[in-house]
Formats: C-alpha cells, structure tokens, sequence
C-alpha cells in the first residue's frame, strides 16, 4: 500500500504549489458564475446527467468505493507505524475543507448554510462538500502510496466528478468548485507539511540486490541529492565495495512530473526517458562509451529491474568518498584529462559539480556519476562542463591556479568560448552553492579567463536615459495620447461601466490565464531563437518582466538589454546573444505577416479594414487624424535622426544574417511555432474577452484583430501602445458586428488581463531573475 516504510522523508514539491493555483483558479471560476452558468456549464450538467440509468448507478458506486479507499487509508496509517503523520494530514485537510466551504457559500450565495444543506442533493449549494472532501483526502494520500493505489484513487475521482453531476448532487459548477477547493487545500496542507519521497528503503533496496544474486552488507544510503536516483554504498560477498543506484517506481524525484519540472528550471537533468528501467539502461550505456574511450568510470556489475517497477544498476566503486572535499593541482589537470575523454566519446556529463568525481585509494580520480550525461552531437554542452570544471577548481584552488591548470589543457579558442559560460545562471545548483561557499568572484574569473585568451568581454548594451530620439518620442507620445483622449472623450462611461459589471467574469479569469500562456509561446520561441542552451522556466521568467521593465523604462532599449543580460548570464557570447534577439522579433514579424496573408489574402476572414469603415468608428475621422499624425511624426523622426536610420538598416542586414543562420530544424519549429502559438493563445484570450460581454467570434477574425492591431500599435510612438491599442481593438470589433460599448468593454478587458495586469507579477519575476543572477 504504502510507497516507503516511513513518511519522515518530507519536502515541499512544485507539484504541490500547482495544485494550489489550479485549485484556486477552478473555485474562482465557477463561483463567479453561480447565479448565472455558462454554456459550458450547462453543457456540461446536461450531458452528465443525460447518461443511462444503469451508468448513473454505476458511477454513484465510485463515490462510496471513494469513501472506502479513503477509510482503508486511514485504518492502515493508524495501525502500521511511520504512517500515523497521514492521520494528522488527513485531519487537518477535512477541517479546512469543511471552513473554507462554509466561507465560500457564504461569500458565493450570501448566505451560511446549514451543514446539513452541504450534503444534501440537488438544491442550490456551492460547493458540492462531499466531493471536496473525497478530492482532498485522495490527493493528500498521494504522495505516500505506491503508483497503483495512486492510479486507483485518481481513477475514482474522475468517476466521481461525473457520478457527482449524473445523480444531481449538482450542477456542473459546484462539482468543479468543489475540485477545486479539494486540489487547493491538499497542495497547502503537503506545501505546509511536506510530503514523503517515497524512495525504497534501505531494507528494500538490500532485497532487491538479493533477488538478483548480491548478498549486499554494510549498505549504507549516501547523498542528499534530489532530482536523481538514489545512491547506496555496499560490500559484495568477497569485500568489494560497491556502488548501487536505484530507480524507485514511487519514488517523487523520479516521476516525469519532477524530471520536467528540473528540465524547465535547471541545467542538472538528464534526459527525458519513461521508465525506470530505460533510465537506468541509459545510465549504463554512458558507462560503457565513456570506458571505451578511456575516461576513468566504475565497471558496471549489474542493471536488472524489478516486476513491480524498480530499476537498480550496481557499479565496482572506489574505496572513497562520494566527491572531493578539496582539489589539488594534480587532481585539477587529471580532472580534465578525464573530461576530454569524455568529450571524445561524444558525451556531454551536464552537471558537473563536486559530487562527480571520487578519489581512489592511490589518490587517482573516477568520475562517479553519469546520471544527467548524454550524447551531445554539438559543442554547447561540452562548454558548459568545461566551465563548471573551471569554476569548481577555482572554489578550492583560486582563480589564478585554477586558470593556469586550465591552459595547460584548453587551448586559447577553447578557453574564449569557456569564459561567456562562468555565470551562475549557467552552472547547476549544487555548484553555485559551493561557488557562494568559496565566495569565489565569477565576474572576475571570467574577466581573468578572457585576458589569457587575448580577447576581451563584449560589452552590455548602454541605456541612456535622455537623447535626441527619446526627446522626440516622448513629444510624439504626449501628441498621441492627447489625439486619443480627445477622440474618446465622447465614450459614455456609465454604458461602458454597466458593459463591464455585466460581463461573464469567468470567461475574463480564464483569458487572464491563457493570457499569460501566450508569454510561455514566446519563451519557446526565445528558446529556437538561441543559439545557446537555454531553460525554459527562467525564460518564461524573462518574458513576464519585460512586462515590468517596459512599464517602468519604455522603449526597445530597455528589452534588449535585459534579453542580452539575460542570454550573457546563461553564457552566450555579445554577438550572439544580439543575433538571437533580432532572430527572435524578425520571427514574430514572419508569423504575423503570414497570418495576415492566410487570413485576409485568401479571404479565410471576413474582417475588412477599409478606410471608410475604420472613419465611422470612435469619433469620425478622429482616429485617422491620429494614426496619420503618428505616421508624420514617425517618418520625421527616422529622417531626422540619421544615427537611427542607420541603426534600422545595421537592423536589417543582421536580419537577413540570422536567418541564414538558422539551420536547424528543431529551432526553426521552436521560433516560428512559439510565435504563431503566442498569436493564437493571445487571439484566444481576446476571445474570451469578447465572449465574457455576449459576443462569440470566429477564432479566424479574432487572431486577424489582435495581428492588425498588434502591428498597428507597433507603429504609434507610443510606450506600450496605451490608448492606441484600445482604440484600434473597439473599432475593429464594430467592424465585425458588436456593438461600440460592448466592443470598447471587451478591448478594455483585453488589456487589462494581457497589459495593465501582468507586471504586477512581472516584478515579482524581475526580482527573482535578478536574485538568482539571471539579469
């Protein structure tokens, strides 16, 4: 039943914070839409409940076979010991199911039930108690029992969420809020109280070698580390000291979940493989090419899997600890004749840090883990290793010694393209903790690493706070904004107030979240543009403070210097990381030219944008004064400033550069398919925008709006294209048929959830890029 022997093992997940956000986000949703469901809801309620008899009846047995997996939990946490912690969960979960459901029928239908009315069926309630009980106590007995009873016990709720509505316990509505509040608070109880590992046990794990033909001794669990197998030390029959790494099928570190929460954040995950006994395979495969071309690794003993799932591979290990406490010289140069050889065979380790080697009983060095190691056809990888060596021999050696070592081995090309990468954006976590130990200076090691190679640092683009060009944008954006507010002056606030306090406010919650997945486009489009190895979390990061930092500097100024920042501190070289920048916004300019050809060249929209009809909208011939004006202004500007005009045609001839660059298929689908899936997901969030004040749209006209406008706005010498953005939003809707307050309602709303929102949390991510060393 249970994952592991004891439940002592805790640590709070991202798994965990999640679940809170989903959780929050389903109660906010439907509760806002109690008095008046959506038609997704009714669809829903009506479709549940339309199912035969006899599968009504068989779904209502899930919910007390629920109850009963529930109870069976709580029977065996109270009589098997190391468990009894669940109890203490389990109790804690129901009693802020139970408060937090009375809070929210009180704050959703304005009243306090009675309890019993939360049991009760049909009726008007919110939310359904019993499913949220059942949801919270699933969820919270996750983590500690084995994958099957997990697989069980999320079958059950998915029955019993359709079970829920089929027998009318409610409409579709409660039964989601009811997810939600479930999901919600089991994630806070496991963020507040940690979760189990689930990991084999020491006893376990020494079983499993039995079956396999190992009488293990003196097996002894070493390392801390998460994000990997577990580590064993053990003596075989004949005194041998070995080393076993297990792949536990329970085990929390080695669920896909984790592996691509680590592949999106860190630089220390190896590849991503289903399976434990694929992933062990792989480990073992890297053994042996490394030993074929001379790199010092264990002999590999056995690789065998277990009938339930486990995988285990056992390794003839050195007499030694598992990493060096202290590096000598001698040690630092045999480090990297070790590295090369692992280069010569085409791998590429990925995270090496002091754990990666171990020290033999003749003081010889044997690189102990290949966890995260795999077969890198290009260079990015082996740059990066060659970075961490020099980094970890620099926290022991200084950087002097550390560097003399270093060009003894690498020849001066090598050691240029190796200093970009002494960032500590670009090493692993345990590495940086060690480098912060040291208190070893990074920015001079890699200033020091650039002088012995002859060449210097590429400099940081300069923002300057007052010149020519900034003086007559700020002039143009007063003009703008005075146009604008003059033309909308005439906009009857209070219709426009009642379009708003009318709209459907869960299809406004949902476009604020699909609004910030189109930023996640764009990071993946960041990520093709790059040539360099780059993760996606903290790219994601990058991408919502811009939304702060144009806010608080306007202009493309401030942007690219945070995107050349940002791609500096990963380790990627001047001229690259500007290449990548133009690559990335000459792809988004692509994307939306060919979305503009498919849409209104070929006729697939039935949007038309003719001067006549844009005259009739907002205030007459008000908004063609506007844009014309800006145009003037515009073209005046690039006249007058030669410095930007030749700026604009260096722009372009780099363009043209970039893409000759972009070989690559793989990052050609990732900038091209980033940006169209950030055009989409913004037209989609558009649309519930619209559909939140009654009026449903083609996706085809909708992602033609948000494109004409987007370019639109690009052209107004305006920060942010504030006013002007509105504006040409509300007009364009009039030309599809709604009418001027709802559409004025719905651009407003657009822009609030995709614009005037967003740096809020913005600079929650700017904080958090820059405390990490990230800008």
């Amino acid at each position: 039943m249970f994952a592991s022997t004891t439940d002592h093992d805790r640590h709070r997940r991202p798994v965990d914070v999640a679940l809170v956000v989903v959780g929050v986000l389903l109660m906010v949703a439907t509760a806002l839409e109690v008095d008046r469901p959506t038609r997704f809801v009714r669809a829903g309620t009506e479709l549940a409940q339309s199912v035969p008899g006899w599968l009504a009846t068989a779904l209502g047995a899930t919910l007390a076979f629920g109850a009963v997996y529930v109870v069976l939990l709580m029977v065996l946490a109270a009589l098997i010991p190391g468990h009894r912690s669940l109890l203490r969960d389990f109790a804690v979960g129901a009693l802020a199911t139970g408060v937090l459901a009375l809070v929210l029928s009180r704050l959703v239908l304005g009243e306090t039930p009675a309890v019993e009315a939360l049991w009760s069926s049909g009726g008007r309630h919110f939310p359904e108690l019993r499913l949220a009980f059942v949801t919270t106590l699933v969820l919270l007995s996750g983590p500690f029992v084995v994958r099957p009873m997990r697989r069980i016990g999320q079958l059950l709720l998915v029955l019993g969420t359709v079970a829920g509505v089929a027998l009318q316990l409610g409409d579709a509505g409660a039964i989601t809020g009811a997810l939600g509040l479930g999901m919600a608070v089991s994630g806070a109880v496991h963020l507040a109280f940690g979760s189990p590992g689930g990991g084999l046990a020491t006893a376990q794990v020494r079983e499993l070698l039995r079956s396999h033909g190992f009488a293990a001794t003196d097996l002894v669990r070493i390392g801390d580390r998460t994000g990997g197998p577990a580590r064993f030390h053990l003596t075989d029959a004949d005194g041998h000291l070995l080393a076993a790494e297990v792949f536990g099928r329970d085990a929390a570190d080695m669920q896909v979940a984790a592996k691509v929460w680590r592949l999106l954040w860190y630089r220390d995950v190896g590849p991503l493989i289903a399976g434990r006994l694929r992933q062990a395979e792989h480990q073992a495969l890297m053994g042996l090419l490394a030993a074929r071309s001379g790199a010092p690794v264990p002999d590999l003993v056995l690789l065998a899997g277990s009938e339930r799932g486990d995988a285990v591979t056992v390794t003839r290990h050195v007499d030694g600890t598992a990493g060096i406490s202290r590096w000598t010289s001698t040690q630092a140069a045999e480090a990297w004749r070790h590295l090369d050889a692992l280069h010569a065979a085409g791998i590429a380790h990925g995270s090496l840090d002091q754990s990666t080697f171990t020290v033999a009983p003749d003081g010889a060095l044997q690189i102990a883990t290949l966890d995260t190691a795999n077969l890198e056809a290009g260079v990015a990888g082996r740059r990066a290793d060659r970075a961490a060596l020099l980094a970890l021999t620099a926290a022991d050696l200084g950087a002097d010694a550390a560097l003399d070592v270093t060009a003894s081995v690498l020849s001066p090309q090598d050691l240029t393209h190796t200093a970009p990468l002494l960032q500590p954006a670009a090493l692993s976590p345990s590495l940086r903790a060690r480098v912060r130990r040291a208190e070893l200076d990074l920015a001079g090691l890699r200033t020091a690493a650039a002088e012995r190679s002859g060449v210097e640092l590429p400099p940081l683009v300069q923002l300057r706070r007052v010149t020519v060009r900034s003086v007559l944008s700020t002039a143009a954006s007063l003009f703008a904004v005075w146009l604008l507010v003059s033309m909308l002056a005439d906009v009857d606030l209070a219709s426009l107030a009642e379009v708003l306090g009318g709209s459907v406010w869960a299809w406004v919650v949902l476009a604020l979240f699909v609004g910030q997945l189109a930023r996640l486009g764009a990071a993946v489009s960041t990520l093709g543009a790059s040539q360099h190895r780059l993760t996606l979390g903290p790219t994601y990061l990058l991408q919502l403070a811009l939304t702060f930092i144009n806010m608080a500097v306007p202009g493309s100024a401030a942007r690219l210097a945070s995107n050349m920042r940002f791609y500096q501190k990963q380790g990627a070289e001047g001229t690259e990381a500007l290449s990548a920048g133009v690559l990335d916004s000459l792809g988004g300019f692509l994307v939306q030219v060919t979305i503009l050809v498919v849409t209104l060249g070929f006729g697939i929209s039935s949007m038309t944008f003719s001067t006549a009809e844009l005259d009739i909208s907002f205030g007459g011939t008000k908004l063609l004064v506007a844009a014309a004006v800006a145009l003037v202004v515009g073209v005046v500007v690039l006249v007058v400033v030669e410095r930007l005009r030749e700026w604009i045609v260096a722009l372009l001839r780099h363009s043209v550069q970039s893409l000759r660059g972009l070989r690559s298929a793989r990052r050609a689908t990732m900038l091209f398919g980033g940006n169209l899936a950030a055009e989409s997901l913004s037209a989609t969030a558009f649309g519930l925008c619209v559909l939140a004040v009654g009026y449903p749209l083609p996706f085809v006209d909708l992602i033609t709006i948000t494109v004409v406008v987007a370019l639109f706005a690009g052209l107004m010498p305006v920060p942010g294209g504030i006013g002007v953005t509105e504006a040409a939003l509300a007009g364009s809707l009039t030309l599809a048929g709604v009418p001027e307050g709802d559409a004025l309602g719905a651009a407003v709303l657009f822009r609030v959830v995709t614009f005037y929102l967003p740096p809020l949390w913005g600079f929650v991510a700017l904080r958090w890029l820059t405390r990490h060393d990230y800008l």
